[in-house]
């Protein structure tokens, strides 16, 4: 399935005026939530995979993650695993690009969370990240980061980051991305 499909959901739930449905605008707004998330989780999880399973950039890692049996298709199935790889890999290199890619999933992770299991109030939060569901503010900054073009621009963000990771700053890294790895999984 193309990441793609979620993004082209959740914009349509974004642009959706009155519910075709016989449900509230709120739901509505929740859907399209959780959907924005999973574009970007998925757009991540996917090229995370293609780059580190790319045997230009890395000789040895596929072979040995594929030796001691972690297939990362299976692994990076666990959100919390993806994003906490992408710490993991900023703590030990303190490339910029890992934590640009930790913080985007995290952010819109928060935004799932106050989606999908804060249902008993229409306008939760968490910390700074406030949701309200009912009567969204389109000036509230977190509303500003769920407009269809923002999420794709934060798509093309993610790719490009994970692309100048894998393929320039670490490439040929096998040894450090196996211990990171190796240390998380």
């Amino acid at each position: 399935m193309n990441p793609q499909e979620f993004l082209n959901i959740a914009s349509y739930l974004y642009n959706l005026s009155t519910p075709q449905l016989h449900t509230s605008p709120e739901i509505i707004r929740r859907t399209h939530v959780n959907r924005a998330y999973y574009y970007l989780y998925h757009l991540a999880r996917k090229e995370t995979i293609a780059q580190l399973e790319d045997k230009e950039n890395f000789h040895n890692l596929p072979e040995w993650l594929n030796k001691d049996h972690i297939h990362l298709k299976e692994k990076f199935r666990d959100h919390k695993l993806l994003r906490h790889f992408y710490e993991k890999l900023y703590d030990e290199t303190n490339y910029d690009e890992a934590r640009k890619v930790h913080h985007i999933l995290s952010r819109y992770n928060i935004y799932r969370i106050l989606a999908d299991y804060h249902i008993d109030t229409c306008n939760p939060s968490i910390g700074r990240y406030r949701l309200n569901f009912q009567n969204p503010n389109p000036q509230n900054p977190s509303w500003k980061e769920l407009t269809p073009p923002t999420l794709q621009k934060r798509g093309n963000e993610l790719v490009e980051s994970i692309c100048n990771l894998f393929s320039n700053r670490l490439k040929n890294e096998d040894t450090t991305l196996y211990t990171i790895i190796t240390k998380i999984l």
